[in-house]
């Protein structure tokens, strides 16, 4: 039942005292062996004696015994830590910045992660920044409501520099038609654009009214402005 439970080894974990303590009474009511009650619980007798050696250190902020893990950050390295973190006057700075400022100052000699392990368990603070509401931009609500234009410039290999015009629709993210020359990409460039933008998707005869958005450009306006008066 144990080895099908979900998250078996943290819960064996988790109640490792327990579990121990359960195979020394089944073993001695039961006069079998401490191999056989371990087999009942689903564990290894390599496990159970682990457990059992298991000393709960109150100095270590883990609770591990410095004897069987000596992998732990010395006693003045932890209080020097646990220190930073409580310190009123480093509320608000990060943890690399308080990582590198005890390097500097020899309070501790251990990786950045190490460290960031003890910050959290003795008691860092993490500031919660402000963020700024995001601005929500312009947003069709059907196709052909919005049409934007831009050009951009392309450098090519044989042509030099290309500049290549986009049209593309607010509501469905598509380019409805492009177009480049390698002359001057003024207002009568952008309004055959858009002529045949129009003449491609049959907009003359568009029930609904067409927006079209663009930069202050010069390109912009001119020709493509008495265009859209004629139609």
């Amino acid at each position: 039942m144990l080895g099908e439970l979900a998250h078996n080894k943290k819960l064996l974990k988790l109640h490792a005292s327990n579990i121990v303590n359960s195979v020394e009474h089944l073993a001695h009511l039961s006069k079998v062996s401490v191999v056989s009650a371990c087999k009942y619980y689903g564990i290894s007798k390599d496990w159970y004696y682990t457990q059992k050696r298991k000393i709960v250190c109150s100095l270590s902020t883990f609770k591990k015994c410095y004897k069987q893990h000596p992998n732990q950050l010395a006693v003045n390295e932890v209080v020097a830590i646990e220190n930073l973190v409580t310190d009123p006057a480093n509320y608000g700075k990060t943890k690399v910045t308080l990582y590198y400022y005890a390097m500097r100052n020899g309070l501790i000699f251990c990786g950045k992660s190490t460290f960031n392990k003890y910050a959290s368990a003795l008691g860092y603070i993490k500031v919660k920044r402000f963020r700024y509401p995001i601005k929500k931009g312009l947003r069709a609500s059907r196709v052909f409501e919005w049409l934007h234009i831009d050009i951009t410039n392309v450098n090519t290999v044989e042509d030099g520099i290309q500049k290549v015009a986009f049209v593309k629709d607010n509501f469905s993210k598509g380019i409805l038609h492009y177009s480049s020359t390698s002359g001057k990409a003024g207002s009568e460039f952008i309004k055959n654009l858009f002529a045949e933008t129009f003449l491609k998707y049959n907009l003359l005869n568009a029930i609904k009214p067409i927006n079209i958005l663009s930069d202050g450009g010069s390109e912009n306006k001119g020709e493509l402005l008495t265009w859209i008066d004629n139609i």
